[in-house]
């Protein structure tokens, strides 16, 4: 799952590296802190999250910076 949505996210890329793309960056960022958020807490759940996976911190807060969830 984490794979097909790093495809479907990294074609944004091209979107996003367009002039007058702001608002687009609003929303595809906040779409996908939404769904890092999900995904964090069903690996949390799974307790499948790592020491190894601690350089995903610093994303994880700026995400959460720029784009908060409600729910989190």
């Amino acid at each position: 799952m984490a794979t097909a949505l790093s495809h479907v996210y990294s074609d944004y890329q091209t979107i996003l590296l367009s002039p007058n793309s702001d608002s687009i960056m609003d929303m595809v960022g906040n779409r996908t802190a939404s769904i890092m958020e999900t995904l964090g807490d069903i690996l949390n759940g799974m307790d499948a999250v790592t020491e190894e996976d601690d350089w995903l911190k610093p994303v994880f807060e700026e995400a959460q910076r720029r784009w908060p969830q409600p729910h989190h």
